[in-house]
């Protein structure tokens, strides 16, 4: 069975069994792209697992009462696998033919034996690893998956996989930054959606 396959075959898994993930598990799913060199081994090689816990984190937890989101870490979020809709992904945008969204859209595009676009969510049978977000003043956050969002809009996928984090301070600013002031998402324009709330109260 192929890698591609069998992190399909994970999310499923985890989507019904488990009420939610930890940061590790999901680096034993995904050890190529969430993985730590010095936890997964080999397997984790040119993965950036550690960089990619921080930024969830900062953006669960990072507020005027804890700036940096320092009194907290990626093994204090719970993660649950869902497929959210991606007009509701605050993402950051790219050049509409990045190599990277481009290929991104390749694999949200593919496509039936009988041309037919697959129907959704089959990016999950494609290897299109999941998203990484943070559900937070109303919209998904990206901890890590720019050009995936980007490339499942250009694709015209209405939802994505992803891993998904309630952050405890839901309506909280981030902290300030310089002359800004107080600071919320959407950042990018992204469509509010009040998330699932079943997992929301479990994080809380």
């Amino acid at each position: 069975m192929s890698l591609l396959w069998t992190t399909a075959a994970a999310f499923q898994l985890e989507a019904a069994g488990k009420p939610s993930l930890s940061w590790d598990d999901i680096g034993e799913l995904h050890p190529h792209i969430y993985g730590d060199r010095e936890v997964h081994g080999e397997a984790a090689d040119g993965a950036d697992g550690e960089g990619i816990g921080w930024a969830a984190n900062h953006l669960a937890n990072d507020r005027p009462d804890d700036p940096g989101a320092e009194n907290s870490g990626s093994w204090d979020l719970r993660f649950h696998p869902e497929h959210v809709p991606v007009k509701s992904i605050d993402y950051a945008r790219h050049e509409r033919y990045d190599p990277r969204v481009r290929h991104a859209q390749q694999g949200y595009s593919a496509r039936s034996p009988n041309g037919d676009l697959r129907p959704e969510p089959r990016d999950q049978a494609q290897g299109v690893p999941p998203l990484v977000l943070v559900h937070r003043h109303g919209v998904y956050q990206v901890a890590d998956g720019h050009h995936r969002a980007q490339g499942a809009h250009q694709a015209g996928r209405r939802k994505v996989r992803a891993y998904v984090h309630y952050s405890e301070h839901p309506d909280e600013p981030f902290s300030d930054d310089g002359d800004e002031g107080e600071r919320k998402a959407p950042f990018h324009g992204a469509e509010p959606h009040p998330g699932i709330a079943e997992h929301r109260e479990q994080d809380y």
